[in-house]
């Protein structure tokens, strides 16, 4: 088994998919699961900021954040809240 390295601009691009799906979808909610380098990413990219501020939004193990918005821009509702 082998690494493969991501660079930067293809989790963007993946996670803009993934933002642009769950919008267009009509739902009102919908539910992530995954490690803290990719939760901090999906966050990012919700926001429309860069991938590398990420480092300054700590996550911890085991918490619960909310992605939503604010007068119609996006926003953390919560993040890194211990259930």
């Amino acid at each position: 088994m082998y690494l493969v390295e991501n660079r930067p601009h293809e989790v963007a691009s993946r996670l803009d998919r993934v933002i642009a799906r769950v919008r267009g979808s009509g739902v009102d909610q919908a539910i992530c699961f995954g490690h803290g380098h990719a939760l901090r990413a999906l966050a990012m990219r919700w926001l429309g900021l860069d991938l590398m501020l990420g480092v300054h939004f700590p996550l911890d193990t085991s918490t619960v954040s909310v992605l939503g918005e604010d007068r119609g821009e996006p926003a953390l509702e919560r993040w890194n809240v211990q259930p």
